[in-house]
């Protein structure tokens, strides 16, 4: 190829990873794509369980050290009360990245709350009500602790 001839963006004249689709491929219908993805993401999911897992330790044990503070301490401090709505939006962000099965073998966790929570304290901050996010450190995180790290 010669600085006078268009470039290919795609790669398919040099060889490149992108090919022109031929008809001897199957059409996908939207039906098969959607189950494809999310199939793909549970596949995903599942494979990353281990890291997930020790991710949401983490942020549990944070959220512990945090109410060892105090409700008074977290009352009185903007960090604190910053730092709790931070932990809130790891765990539900973990807890999206867990297989589908593994959340629905726990379903005493109400997931779908926790998820709504983070979209509530990601994106509507200056609506938060710190009681509500000092209550789900305080007694929800437990539960979560017990469900997914049984005895442990």
């Amino acid at each position: 190829m010669t600085n006078d001839q268009p470039r290919d963006p795609k790669g398919t004249e040099s060889g490149g990873r992108f090919k022109p689709r031929t008809n001897q491929e199957p059409e996908l219908t939207l039906e098969d794509e959607e189950q494809f993805d999310v199939s793909r993401a549970e596949k995903k999911a599942i494979r990353n369980l281990d890291m997930t897992l020790e991710a949401m330790r983490f942020t549990l044990e944070k959220g512990e050290k945090l109410v060892k503070l105090g409700r008074q301490r977290f009352d009185e401090d903007w960090i604190v009360q910053d730092a709790a709505c931070n932990i809130v939006i790891q765990l539900a962000e973990e807890a999206k990245r867990l297989p589908s099965s593994f959340r629905n073998e726990r379903d005493e966790i109400p997931w779908h709350k926790l998820i709504a929570m983070r979209n509530i304290v990601a994106h509507e901050y200056s609506d938060v009500d710190n009681s509500t996010v000092w209550e789900v450190l305080e007694d929800n995180f437990p539960d979560v602790e017990r469900s997914v790290f049984p005895a442990g």
